[in-house]
């Protein structure tokens, strides 16, 4: 009990050390219910070594400590190739409306959501049997109301030049400028599937492909779904925008990824930077910087169970 004592306030007195200004939410503090919330934390900086243990927070030399920080330990190959490729810092700040994130300053795309999207998001959790949901569903105003800013900062490579972080509080001003342009490509389709887990578009099935001559691994196993029965899941959309890549359970949107084609060149550079020998990096450089130009939309039926009213699924177009 005391060592949790001693770690508790030692977090506070890192925190309050760091004299930076708080990563204030963009979300109002104020919940659906009335009651007002709001925790907003400054940057908080962790060093590693070239074995992957935070040697720093804050400029506060670890190794003087009494205490293990392994929860933030990274293996030393992720290490050594972070160094190799130049990364030297990755930042991932907990804005409210989201958790952005920066490489080498370098805005990548994120991760979207509300309290909804959230709360659907556990609620589909739980159904496919993970513990606790209902107690993060109701954390989920917490959550949403939540700042935090954390950089890990990396060995550089000798001889290489320091590359500056974001300045504080940027993360929360994220903003995309979604293309106006016209698709490049429009795939759009619906799935059923059956009982047995037989899948058809437009009344062909699996095995009228195969017949001829084009099979296609996409049938799921009957006890999959089972589990969708049980979970009452009826229909799964998946859908791209220019504004990022969507996901809808029975007409429901989950946390979305958001993107342009600012953030899509970004994240393809990162990928190059990473792979240098990749024989993919040239369709890597020719796709991701242009996913916000493919119009995808998929709608996949499930059977319900029996007994179950029917939820009549829908294209978010």
């Amino acid at each position: 009990m005391q060592k949790r004592l001693a770690v508790v306030i030692l977090i506070a007195g890192l925190l309050l050390a760091s004299c930076g200004p708080a990563t204030v939410p963009t979300t109002s503090p104020e919940t659906a219910s009335g009651e007002i919330f709001m925790i907003a934390l400054p940057r908080i900086v962790v060093d590693y070594d070239t074995e992957g243990n935070p040697s720093e927070i804050l400029g506060i030399d670890l190794t003087k400590l009494p205490f293990q920080f392994d929860a933030l330990k990274l293996p030393p190959a992720t290490i050594a190739q972070l160094t190799s490729s130049n990364v030297q810092h990755i930042e991932m700040a907990f804005v409210g409306h989201g958790a952005t994130v920066y490489v080498n300053g370098k805005p990548m795309p994120y991760v979207s959501w509300d309290d909804a999207s959230l709360e659907r998001a556990f609620d589909l959790a739980g159904a496919l049997g993970v513990d606790n949901t209902d107690l993060y569903k109701q954390m989920v105003p917490m959550l949403t109301r939540f700042g935090m800013d954390l950089v890990l900062r990396f060995p550089m490579q000798p001889g290489a030049s320091e590359i500056a972080m974001t300045n504080p509080g940027d993360a929360a001003k994220l903003s995309i400028n979604p293309t106006t342009e016209e698709p490049s490509v429009i795939v759009t389709f619906e799935i059923k599937y059956d009982e047995n887990g037989n899948p058809g578009i437009l009344g062909i099935t699996a095995a009228d492909l195969s017949a001829l001559g084009l099979p296609l691994q996409v049938g799921l196993p009957p006890e999959t779904i089972a589990s969708l029965q049980a979970a009452n899941i009826q229909s799964i959309e998946l859908q791209t925008q220019p504004s990022g890549m969507y996901v809808y359970v029975n007409n429901g949107v989950l946390p979305n990824l958001t993107w342009d084609s600012a953030l899509l060149t970004n994240l393809a550079d990162l990928i190059v930077q990473l792979t240098p020998t990749s024989a993919y990096d040239d369709v890597i450089m020719g796709v991701v910087p242009n996913l916000d130009k493919l119009d995808l939309d998929i709608l996949i039926h499930f059977p319900p169970a029996p007994g179950a009213e029917t939820i009549p699924a829908q294209m978010h177009r």
